[in-house]
């Protein structure tokens, strides 16, 4: 059950607002109508997905408000890490690892990879808020303001995003703009 909700949660982690009717997700998932529109509703009634209905169609997107959505979230994301870095050359899964988890100072909300640009959110961008970070070893670092990456948040392409920092903080926050 657990896999099927991560397979379906997974189809809509790539795009923030996705919505899908249940045989556009039966063909993506290659199951049958029967097996996706019976998780579907059960995926509805436990509050994870949202439907509406459009003409005949179900139309169907995370609720990203149910703690349950972004826990399903949070694991395909570590999960979607764990293969992004597996997959890596090994200097630089060492260098984005040691880098990720040298982020321990006050203010720095959370980091992620997408293209070759490491971004570190952070609470207030103040002028020497680059120098406080480690230093970047190799590895194209951008610090961004909560604020410029709440604005930003909606154009990324999730498929590409790899949360290297705090998912939970991550999806709290796309929740908080969906």
């Amino acid at each position: 059950m657990i896999t099927d909700q991560l397979s379906i949660v997974g189809l809509f982690s790539e795009e923030l607002n996705r919505e899908l009717t249940i045989n556009q997700a039966a063909k993506l998932l290659g199951k049958s109508y029967a097996f996706t529109n019976n998780h579907f509703h059960e995926m509805a009634d436990a509050g994870i997905l949202r439907k509406k209905a459009v003409g005949s169609a179900l139309l169907c997107s995370l609720d990203y408000r149910n703690e349950e959505t972004r826990g399903l979230l949070l694991l395909i994301s570590v999960r979607r890490k764990r293969q992004f870095l597996a997959k890596a050359e090994q200097r630089r899964r060492q260098l984005l690892t040691e880098y990720a988890d040298g982020l321990t100072q006050p203010g720095v909300r959370l980091a992620y990879l997408s293209g070759s640009t490491l971004t570190v959110v952070v609470d207030a961008a103040e002028p020497g808020a680059k120098r406080d970070l480690p230093p970047s070893k190799g590895i194209d670092v951008a610090v961004m303001e909560l604020s410029a990456f709440e604005r930003a948040a909606k154009r990324l392409d999730l498929s590409k995003t790899i949360i290297l920092r705090n998912h939970e903080a991550f999806w709290n926050i796309m929740a908080s703009l969906a």
